[in-house]
């Protein structure tokens, strides 16, 4: 049957035998390997796991959801997908920068939450990576491990963290974390202090030869995302 015009639908397959009138060998229906869910599940799960979003009104539209924004336009005017995204671009927001997954070169980071005196982060180590050894002025952190095996060295002190275990880093403590496990290692690091900024940072020691950069007074020279 024909399905009613501007009716919104989900694409979707699933694992299994195919079930004959529906396919056959001629036309079989196209299945995926999708694990333990089908890919139904799978599209319910990643609509439950955002931010609520709804849309009025529309026809002949299509939209993009992301855990920061949801753009929608029109089919016959994909100009103005153009024009959204130098907008959101150019236009300072909060949740832009929240949510930036930032690469480096032993993984990547990206920020949970931000407040007064406060940041929360996910911190994604590769297996045998470990990021430089360094120090902060200004902000002090807590580690909790979430996954895999951290080698986390504070001062003078080496210790090994799994999952549930956590450690404290005060303010101007030289530090180090490393992953020295075969998966990936996972800590969410919480921060406090006057200022969170990622230039407030001096290196000692880097695997990957890069320069330190001391924070400094003048808000201006600042970079809000310099390599750590």
């Amino acid at each position: 049957m024909k399905p009613a015009r501007n009716q919104p639908r989900i694409l979707a397959a699933s694992t299994g035998p195919r079930r004959p009138p529906l396919s056959c060998d001629p036309m079989p229906k196209q299945l995926m390997s999708v694990g333990n869910e089908s890919s139904p599940q799978q599209g319910l799960s990643r609509f439950s796991n955002s931010h609520l979003a709804a849309v009025l009104g529309a026809s002949n539209s299509t939209a993009a959801a992301t855990p920061a924004a949801m753009p929608a336009v029109q089919w016959r005017q994909p100009d103005n997908v153009r024009r959204i995204v130098i907008h959101s671009e150019s236009a300072p927001r909060e949740q832009s920068a929240d949510r930036q997954c930032v690469h480096r070169p032993w993984g990547h980071f990206s920020s949970l939450e931000t407040g007064e005196r406060f940041q929360v982060k996910c911190i994604v180590v590769n297996p045998g990576a470990r990021l430089s050894l360094q120090k902060h002025f200004h902000r002090a952190e807590h580690w909790v491990v979430v996954c895999g095996t951290a080698e986390v060295t504070v001062d003078d002190k080496v210790m090994k963290l799994y999952e549930n275990e956590w450690v404290y880093v005060p303010v101007g403590a030289i530090h180090r974390l490393a992953n020295p496990g075969k998966i990936l290692l996972k800590v969410i690091e919480v921060q406090s202090g006057s200022y969170l900024g990622e230039d407030d940072i001096v290196r000692f020691e880097d695997d990957y030869h890069r320069e330190s950069t001391p924070c400094v007074d003048d808000a201006s020279h600042r970079d809000p995302n310099p390599p750590r």
